[in-house]
């Protein structure tokens, strides 16, 4: 038995099953989890151990925690809240990490395998140590548990009375709620960096997965208020939409002023706002706004155009990245150890990657490889802990990093007269961030290499087939050395179809009926990784978790590439945000391979002597926070009253 096993209530104490073979909502279990805890481990008074500067005490709290003779413990709301913040923050007390933050990573989360059984409701209770139970029986009969409880906190997740829909339907996925006695509940969001405490609340009925519970309602009307609206489930099917492909009508759009705000809750001079940053900021591009599965605003500048294939750049990576959660559940026995596995084997890589240009590559997880903390080299700066190192060399980027034998450090390149190489590792595995394009493309390598098909067909067939995608390519033609797709950049994606593929990863990898990527590989694509505690970069996205980007969601992530473009998926505000940008070269033939269209070169005419009004920062900086802004409160839906497909 281990304390584990009792904050997840699959402790055998009291209870006929070995540990972890059951789950049991257990008083006595708890009764030998806070005795073991003050008696044994701290040795101290409860409230003593509990308010220790070291722990609870950095809090300052205001009213103090109060524990009765059978230590049950009070609270006053504010101090609650308190202590809810630190949690949500993850263990950080304004600039002070006073608990690891790596604690929160690991265990805020279900602890209760979903498959997992009830306890023998039969069984009778054993106290064989004869302590008493903390207050209620040893089996609770609750009807739910397994896939949506960990460590004494409840999530909203999937549970087996309730597969395809969330704990709470109508709140965030990432809520998180304590449920006490009488009402006393608290719930963290976050996404929205927003803590909701009630005392003695009529809100007290846990009913996973049904929309009319008062929690969920409680939850709804909370989330509604920090301008939150649940993106469509299976338990709301009159709101589920996803678009035919554009040969067959594409997205249903909204091109009136006031169509867009009633139907998709948005300002359109905000939007043109927006645009206008974009515009004055790049050559070519173009500006497509996603709400509540409408097409609310798409407008093109130069080069930019529906039809036009440009190279993006580094939003590549992301593809790559979705393409590898794809490949572990098409291949799960080839994962069994998930992110954490060591992929430098010639299981996952090509004969030509053996022997290791340097030993301590062995050690690299999957995880690691794909945050940027696998010790590959990079760009500079790279970070330690949040704080900027400088490494030399550095490492290759653009074109010479997707070509074999250098991202396997086979090979060591120049760029401007300095050295660039993969050869060795600049930290140990997990050791450091650095933005190594390398990586993205091994990770790519590991796809052609299990799978015996180039990471474009992959797409191809597992991610442009179901979503209804037109034609797509992989760009650097003009360099015949990189002679695979290229996994660390240089997709060439339709701008609607990039909106496609963000409104996946809005849909938690769901696409009609089909779980097109895993549902968790996503999320974790959206939040700071266990992988990467240097910098906010996870799965191939740049997050906002702990609100580095403080006037914004802390739900937001996105990718961008060099020549302005970004992609930014926002699921508090069921918004996808596609920047298209570029230079005239990233349009090129030579480069993408597709001729440009007649219609595109009219349009860039009126480009030739363009010169920017904006910088290239600013507008990368603005064009989302403008979006953003457009968003309005709403009371609920509109149906559209002018044109839409």
């Amino acid at each position: 038995m281990t304390f584990r096993h009792l904050g997840a209530m699959t402790s055998d104490y009291a209870r006929p099953e070995p540990s972890g073979a059951a789950w049991s909502y257990n008083d006595y279990a708890i009764q030998l989890y806070q005795k073991t805890l003050f008696d044994k481990v701290y040795k101290a008074d409860p409230k003593q151990a509990c308010e220790n500067p070291k722990r609870l005490g950095a809090l300052c709290l205001q009213d103090g925690l109060h524990f009765s003779d059978i230590r049950r413990i009070s609270a006053s709301v504010r101090d609650w809240a308190r202590i809810c913040w630190f949690w949500m923050n993850r263990g950080k007390w304004g600039d002070r990490q006073v608990l690891p933050r790596r604690y929160f990573d690991e265990y805020m989360k279900p602890q209760v395998a979903k498959d997992l059984p009830f306890s023998d409701i039969e069984a009778p209770t054993d106290d064989y140590l004869k302590i008493g139970s903390y207050g209620g029986e040893s089996f609770r009969k609750a009807k739910h548990g397994p896939g949506i409880y960990g460590f004494n906190w409840w999530f909203n997740g999937n549970g087996p009375r309730h597969p395809k829909t969330l704990t709470w339907p109508d709140a965030p996925p990432d809520t998180v709620m304590s449920l006490g006695f009488r009402g006393n509940s608290a719930a963290m969001i976050p996404s929205l960096g927003l803590i909701v405490v009630c005392a003695d609340g009529a809100w007290d009925d846990l009913k996973p997965g049904n929309p009319a519970s008062k929690l969920n309602q409680a939850l709804k009307l909370s989330a509604e208020a920090a301008r939150y609206h649940a993106p469509a489930t299976s338990a709301s099917p009159v709101q589920e939409y996803f678009p035919p492909p554009d040969s067959d009508g594409g997205w249903r759009s909204l091109t009136s002023a006031e169509d867009i705000r009633r139907v998709g809750g948005m300002d359109k001079r905000k939007l043109d706002e927006a645009f206008n940053l974009a515009e004055g900021s790049s050559t070519n591009g173009g500006l497509l706004v996603l709400r509540k599965g409408w097409l609310v605003y798409e407008r093109y500048f130069g080069r930019g155009h529906r039809e036009a294939f440009c190279n993006l750049a580094s939003c590549g990576k992301s593809y790559t990245s979705i393409a590898i959660g794809i490949l572990m559940a098409e291949r799960p026995k080839l994962f069994p150890d998930g992110l954490d596995q060591k992929i430098f084997t010639p299981v996952y890589l090509p004969a030509e990657a053996f022997p290791l240009s340097d030993p301590a590559k062995a050690d690299i997880k999957l995880g690691q490889l794909l945050c940027f903390s696998a010790g590959m080299r990079g760009n500079n700066p790279c970070y330690v802990n949040g704080e900027p190192v400088q490494i030399e060399p550095i490492g290759p980027d653009g074109y010479k990093a997707m070509i074999d034998s250098v991202a396997l450090g086979k090979r060591d390149m120049t760029n401007r007269g300095e050295l660039v190489s993969a050869k060795t590792l600049w930290c140990k595995p997990g050791g450091g961030y650095s933005y190594a394009t390398a990586s993205a493309h091994l990770a790519s390598m590991m796809v052609r290499h299990v799978t015996g098909m180039e990471l474009e067909e992959y797409l191809r067939t597992r991610l442009a087939a179901p979503l209804g995608w037109g034609r797509f390519t992989y760009a650097y033609k003009q360099y015949p050395a990189v002679d695979h797709s290229p996994g660390g950049g240089g997709i060439a994606v339709r701008p609607t179809d990039v909106l496609r593929f963000g409104y996946l990863l809005l849909r938690e990898g769901r696409w009609k009926d089909r779980q097109v990527v895993p549902a968790d590989y996503v999320r974790q694509c959206g939040r700071k990784s266990p992988y990467n505690p240097h910098y906010p970069y996870s799965l191939q996205f740049n997050v906002n978790t702990d609100g580095q980007l403080a006037d914004l969601p802390r739900d937001l992530y996105f990718k961008g590439g060099a020549g302005g473009h970004v992609l930014w998926i926002v699921p508090s505000l069921d918004l996808v945000v596609w920047r298209l940008a570029g230079r005239d070269d990233q349009y090129g033939e030579a480069d993408t391979g597709v001729p440009l269209r007649p219609e595109i070169l009219k349009g860039a005419e009126s480009r030739k002597n363009w010169k920017p009004t904006v910088s290239r920062g600013t507008a990368e900086n603005q064009v989302i926070r403008k979006v953003i802004e457009s968003v309005l409160a709403e009371k609920g839906a509109a149906s559209p009253s002018g044109s839409s497909k």
